[in-house]
């Protein structure tokens, strides 16, 4: 599927766990032990820490930064009012949750944090990525522990009564045919010559002259694997140069204009990127196809499945905070 988002059923809209980033969304252990002066909120007597905000700001900010999500001052007030009111409503879901007795125990969240530790290389490096957005083992404990209470009131309480039947399930896909297309794919390898500084003149017209001298090689009769194997510099040169298929929108620009452009076998002239100098050949192309139903039937339901979730967890949230006593800081944002 090209742009329709398939979240896990057993999923939490308040915590995304992430491989190599660790990017918490939206929990806030809140604080009854700290005063107004150093809070975003008070939620039922519970004061929302400005150091938890704060925390949650930061990973949104540059999960957005990363997406090449333009932040202007506009933008920038619109996300601290998004960040500051997910946080008084997962503070709101929390209590409830625990007001219906749910709760996890030691070994779900030992469980739990182990299964992220182990997403990391070394303990080390797991321990610098929470470092860098502020939390220690012992906070982190602590956002695993509500993501695990938050899911039990999911699980048990509102996915249990919601279905998806076969009609729903048919006609979405028929409305929204963009969404069941594979795009076309290339598949190629390149030789690359790397330029660390794009600013220097000098390592440039070295790298230049060393894949005029490959290109040559190759107009020579050379094979274009084992040229890549000993000329190239780039990780793929083991594998021959190859890259595997990949899609519009995967690679750097200059580098997807000449892959797209070229047919079975072509070899492209010297291509420029910001890594350096490139000579690519296309080894295969796969057309665009349509995804047929059978095979899309599956994530269509989880992805409505999600939605009706969503729908239910908002419409508590209406209630919950109907009731609630909630004091708003902006003032300390």
């Amino acid at each position: 599927m090209k742009t329709m988002k398939m979240w896990r059923v057993r999923f939490s809209c308040l915590v995304l766990v992430t491989v190599m980033t660790v990017v918490s969304a939206g929990v806030s252990a809140a604080d009854t032990k700290s005063d107004k002066k150093n809070a975003v909120a008070r939620v039922n007597g519970d004061f929302i820490t400005r150091e938890d905000y704060q925390r949650q700001f930061n990973i949104a900010q540059q999960q957005l930064l990363r997406q090449g999500v333009p932040l202007d001052d506009a933008g920038l007030k619109r996300l601290r009012n998004e960040v500051l009111e997910n946080l008084i409503d997962n503070e709101l879901l929390f209590e409830e949750s625990e007001r219906r007795g749910y709760a996890a125990d030691e070994k779900e969240i030992k469980s739990q944090f182990d299964e992220v530790q182990a997403q990391f290389p070394t303990e080390q490096e797991f321990r610098a990525a929470l470092e860098d957005m502020n939390y220690t083992a012992g906070t982190f404990k602590d956002v695993v522990e509500r993501r695990m209470t938050l899911e039990k009131l999911i699980e048990n309480d509102i996915a249990p009564g919601i279905t998806v039947s076969d009609e729903e399930s048919r006609l979405y896909y028929e409305d929204n045919p963009e969404y069941f297309v594979q795009p076309k794919q290339v598949r190629a390898s390149h030789i690359l010559i790397l330029v660390e500084d794009q600013n220097n003149e000098q390592q440039k017209q070295v790298a230049l002259e060393k894949i005029k001298l490959v290109q040559q090689k190759l107009r020579n009769g050379g094979d274009f694997a084992v040229l890549a194997i000993e000329y190239s510099e780039g990780p793929s040169s083991a594998q021959g140069g190859d890259l595997g298929f990949f899609q519009s929108g995967q690679m750097v620009p200059p580098f997807e204009q000449a892959a797209f452009s070229m047919k079975v076998g072509e070899v492209s002239d010297i291509v420029e990127t910001r890594f350096g100098y490139h000579l690519i050949k296309v080894t295969d192309i796969r057309a665009e196809v349509s995804i047929p139903y059978e095979h899309a039937k599956n994530s269509i339901d989880q992805y409505l499945t999600q939605n009706l979730i969503m729908n239910e967890i908002e419409a508590l949230m209406t209630v919950l905070k109907d009731e609630a006593v909630i004091e708003r800081y902006p003032e300390n944002m």
